[in-house]
């Protein structure tokens, strides 16, 4: 019996062997079919590879994150409660998230449209030797003479400041033209919710321009006629956390390797990159038609999101296509070998360097684009917001994040607070089964109802329904969820008074939540230089990069500094305003109106709240007129008066008299005439 044991097991194990072996030798097989990934196409995938792996940890934040401002629980969160007891989630997150919101486009885009960011010269501007010549031309004509060495460096320092003008108001334009304003809420509300906003630009794109012009036909009749053009804009927009990919290894954007950006792509979107020139259309029409229904497969957060509702679900697994491709969009440094061996033509002085900074686009695992980084003095198209930096990843800490553990409290103390105002709501009872009637509904309650019992002897002085009351604690938890409110107060440095919830006795007169914004300013100010230092200052400095290189107009370009101007002008504006007013309110006494320039100080005022002072306060020149017609009638009256007197000195009448006729007269001017008529 133990030979037959031994031989059957040995059979099994030779026989699994075997199966193992042949399933060996099909993986290989396999393997040797697919295309071996080499060089740039190999080192993006790896690269992509890379990140999505240590980027899993960072993504379940991110979850938590969108869970906790959606007010939702986990699934895990949900298997641990009971099933009849409360499932309430108090969103007080969602409430300081859109309360900083608010408080930062407030601050940095405010209403009457002033810039958060200047451009000025350099303190020694440069010239070409054209334009100096042209500028000693121009002074020769003007003056007549030669211009000494302070002269010329003051008509340089002048060209300059006009110059910079000129471009500041051409990246205005530029910037309303690609909705820069709103685009900036969808990154600042990222920042605030995730901790990192993504803008992304300026890239170059072609912008048709549909424009009118008047056309003479040969009878002398105008007609306008509508004319096409194409010209080459700044292209901007605003780059969804979950879609890029950095380098891990790296603690901020400006030390990364490489950025990747991860695309889902329809059909007709890949064969308009099929037509344009720097896209291969061979590769892209041979591989759509390869993969008629694509070839995206939804990562492990894409499901999560769609049932949060913060994605549309298309009802496609993962494991399925969905008629949508997956394109990765590469920037970062790549050997200059890989890069000529991908066809792309490396300048002479660039090819003795090992790497070079380069966009690549792979459409599966074919490169469908690859060039040189097409922006100068432009390191990575991507500019992150933080609103907390974690020194430890290139990803920051967002408001949901460091509220967690308040946000749990109370939602904790809200559930136990609602659970035992139902238990307490009203009485519970207790019946004795063996007491009562066989026929009794026990669950049928109704104003002077009849309960049929049953029992004898003792069992019949017994009760066979008692009611239970237990105490309420309500008080008790709504002092707890106040406390913990405080605590959230405090943690996020986001008070209630900020959205206008009055907390406390200082909130509730205008002096007091006037000082108490004061206070709370600190912190916004903060998250202002945040998003000076990751957006403003180096996305402006792009913009300034990318006219120098691709603006046609010459008469903007020169040697500029960008300045950010969040902290140091939008927060100190509400500082003045309120110097402003107390200031007017006490140099409103009479005596002080000799000294004080009141037009001005009202302009200042209307200037410091947003207001338009043009439409508001007369002009200098508007004052002027109006003095000059009041001194005018002053002087008709006067004039007037005189003539009364000499006329009532020839007619004999007396200066009282004639004084009290000028009275009467007045009153009677002065009076309201009735105008009811009589019956």
């Amino acid at each position: 019996m133990s030979e037959e044991i031994t031989t059957n097991s040995a059979e099994f194990d030779k026989a699994v062997d075997d199966i193992i072996e042949e399933l060996e030798v099909s993986s290989e097989e396999d393997k040797k079919d697919e295309p071996e990934l080499v060089g740039l196409a190999a080192f993006i995938k790896d690269c992509f590879e890379r990140s999505d792996s240590s980027r899993q940890a960072i993504e379940d934040n991110w979850l938590d994150d969108l869970r906790q401002y959606k007010g939702a629980y986990s699934e895990e969160v949900l298997r641990k409660m009971h099933p009849h007891r409360s499932k309430a989630f108090v969103r007080m997150t969602r409430t300081k998230v859109k309360t900083v919101d608010s408080r930062l486009s407030d601050l940095l885009f405010p209403a009457n449209g002033d810039r958060n960011w200047d451009i000025t010269p350099t303190p020694i501007p440069e010239f070409s030797a054209k334009k100096m010549e042209a500028l000693l031309s121009m002074w020769r004509e003007e003056s007549g003479q030669d211009v000494t060495s302070e002269e010329f460096q003051l008509l340089l320092q002048d060209e300059a400041n006009k110059q910079a003008r000129k471009m500041a108001k051409t990246i205005e334009d530029q910037l309303s033209e690609s909705r820069y304003r709103e685009i900036m809420r969808n990154v600042i509300h990222s920042g605030n919710l995730y901790g990192t906003g993504i803008l992304k630009g300026p890239l170059v794109a072609i912008a048709e321009n549909h424009q009118y012009y008047k056309s003479v036909n040969k009878n002398g009749k105008e007609k306008w006629l509508l004319e096409e053009k194409d010209s080459i804009t700044p292209f901007i927009e605003y780059v969804r956390i979950w879609d890029v990919y950095p380098d891990m290894e790296s603690d901020d954007i400006s030390s990364c390797r490489y950025v990747i950006q991860r695309r889902k792509m329809d059909k007709h979107e890949l064969v308009a990159l099929a037509k344009r020139s720097d896209f291969s259309q061979s590769t892209i029409m041979d591989y759509l038609d390869e993969n008629p229904n694509g070839d995206y497969k939804k990562k492990s957060f894409e499901t999560t999101l769609s049932t949060l509702g913060d994605i549309v679900d298309s009802g496609i697994s993962a494991e399925s296509t969905s008629k949508k491709y997956e394109v990765l969009e590469f920037w970062g440094y790549v050997d200059a070998q890989d890069l000529m061996e991908a066809g792309v033509e490396v300048p002479e002085d660039k090819k003795s360097l090992l790497e070079l900074s380069a966009n690549v686009w792979m459409l599966g695992d074919h490169i469908i684009k690859a060039s040189l980084s097409p922006v100068e003095g432009i390191k990575w198209p991507y500019f992150f917001y933080y609103y907390d930096k974690d020194e430890t990843s290139i990803f920051g800490e967002g408001i949901p994040s460091i509220m967690r553990d308040v946000q749990e409290l109370i939602n904790s103390a809200f559930r136990a607070m609602l659970d035992n105002a139902a238990i307490s709501a009203g009485p519970q009872v207790e019946v004795n089964m063996d007491l009562m009637s066989e026929d009794e509904d026990l669950r049928d309650f109704y104003p002077f109802k009849v309960w049929v019992r049953t029992g004898v002897g003792q069992d019949a002085s017994a009760p066979a329904i008692r009611m239970l009351d237990f105490p309420s604690y309500t008080g008790e938890f709504e002092r707890m969820i106040e406390m913990f409110r405080n605590y959230g107060d405090e943690v996020t440095s986001i008070p209630r008074y900020m959205w206008g919830e009055a907390s406390g006795s200082a909130a509730r007169t205008a002096s007091g939540l006037s000082m108490l914004m004061g206070s709370a300013n600190v912190t916004i100010k903060d998250q202002v230089k945040n998003f000076d230092d990751g957006i403003t200052k180096p996305f402006i400095t792009a913009m300034y990069y990318w006219n120098m290189q691709f603006s046609t107009d010459e008469d903007i370009k020169g040697d500029y500094s960008v300045i950010a101007q969040g902290t140091s002008s939008l927060m100190a504006k509400e500082v003045r305003s309120q110097s402003l007013i107390s200031f007017a309110q006490m140099t409103a006494a009479p005596a002080d109106a000799s000294i004080v320039k009141r037009p001005q100080l009202i302009r200042a005022i209307a200037e410091s709240l947003d207001l338009d002072e043009d439409n508001l306060v007369m002009s200098d020149k508007e004052i002027e007129v109006q003095q000059q017609q009041q001194q005018q009638q002053q002087e008709q009256e006067r004039q007037w008066m005189s003539e009364m007197v000499e006329v009532a000195r020839s007619e004999g009448i007396s200066p009282t008299a004639l004084l009290d006729s000028l009275r009467l007269l007045r009153r009677e001017i002065e009076e309201p005439v009735n105008e009811q008529q009589p019956a």
